[in-house]
This record gives structure tokens, sequence and C-alpha cells, in this order.
């Protein structure tokens, strides 16, 4: 079952499909707004990136949904920093962390560097009024500076290690604040996945 979503305020139109394969029969699905809510309240969200090997990297991070696009920021050193230099394709995952009832939503796409300053100043306050004071960001020449939280290293601050034993080339995934920079990426979707329990349905979103 396909429908077509309105643009609005700039944003692409969504196209609708519940994917009857794998849900329950006549289940609704999930519309849109109900979508866009989801990834606009949600506090925390998991981006997968990709390492240069081919190995998957997840990592729990804050962030904004902006516009009809996914923000979020990361310091240059950090080990999703270091995957998207080299491939810039994501999945962000966020919803409920228990069985049922719920719906978790996944956005698929690719990064973008957000450098307008303009911009910058208005996602610095979006991050501010969402999460208060533990992440009040200045805005510097080409991202976020003096933030006072926010990278994935590792409990102790150490490195990734591969299969091999090696360090990997960014930082591990703890919370050891980023120090002097942010880099700041919107990730527009190319495909958005609703996954709703009682009824179980799948609804796949796309623009156009």
């Amino acid at each position: 079952m396909t429908a077509h979503g309105l643009g609005v305020e700039g944003r692409p139109a969504m196209t609708r499909r519940v994917d009857e394969r794998f849900g329950e029969p006549d289940a609704p699905g999930t519309v849109w707004p109900d979508a866009e809510r989801i990834l606009t309240e949600a506090q925390m969200y998991w981006l997968t990136t990709v390492r240069r090997d081919g190995r998957p990297h997840v990592t729990p991070l804050v962030g904004l949904w902006d516009r009809g696009a996914f923000v979020f920021c990361t310091g240059r050193d950090e080990q999703k920093a270091v995957n998207l230099r080299a491939n810039g394709a994501v999945a962000v995952t966020t919803g409920v962390n228990r069985w049922a009832p719920g719906t978790d939503v996944v956005v698929e796409g690719v990064v973008q560097r957000v450098l307008d300053r303009e911009t910058l100043l208005r996602l610095s306050d979006g991050y501010f009024l969402k999460y208060g004071d533990a992440w009040l960001f200045e805005v510097d020449s080409d991202g976020f500076g003096g933030a006072v939280a926010g990278a994935d290293g590792g409990p102790d601050g150490s490195a990734e290690v591969g299969p091999d034993g090696s360090p990997d080339e960014g930082a591990g995934d703890g919370d050891r604040g980023i120090a002097d920079h942010a880099d700041v990426f919107r990730v527009r979707p190319t495909k958005v996945l609703a996954f709703s329990r009682f009824p179980h349905s799948q609804t796949a979103f796309r623009p156009g």
C-alpha cells in the first residue's frame, strides 16, 4: 500500500508504503507525522557508520530532528568521524527500549557537513533548548566549539581495538567530552523505516 505525503517548509514530500509481508493483516502502519514526532522527541539515538575495513561501528549519541533531517555532531578524532571521512553512508535508529507496545524508527542517508553560520547558530540553540546546559555549544568558523560534553570514547578514554589487537584509528566509546571542536553533520533521509508493535507493521518512507 503506497501513499504520498506533502512537503512542508521546504522539506521533501515523503511517499509511504506499508509492507504487508512483515506485518499483521490490515495493520494500519505508521504515518509520517508520527514518525517525525518520534524522531523529534527522542532523547537518544544510535548512529551506525562503517569502518574502512567494512566492520560496523554503532554509538549512542544525542541529536536533533531539524527540518526533515537528522543532525548530530562529533569530534574529529572520534571513531565515527574517522569512518565518515571514508564513507558517508549512515543509519540512525531511535525508538523504545521495550518489547511492546512501541515504534522504532530507522533513518538511512548520507551525511553532509553543516558549515553555514546562521544554520549552526540555530542548531546550537536547538541543542540547548532540547538538552540544557549539558550540551551548550559555541559556534566557531566551521562547526561547534567549546562543548562541555559529548564524545564517544571508551570508559577509560582508550581507543578501540580491532580484531587483530591493534588500535582503531579513532577514539573509542565513552563520555570524555569534545574538548575543542565538533563538526556538525546533517543526514537527509533516503529511506525511513518505522517498525510498530501491537499491531505489528513495517512502514517505509522515501522522498518523492
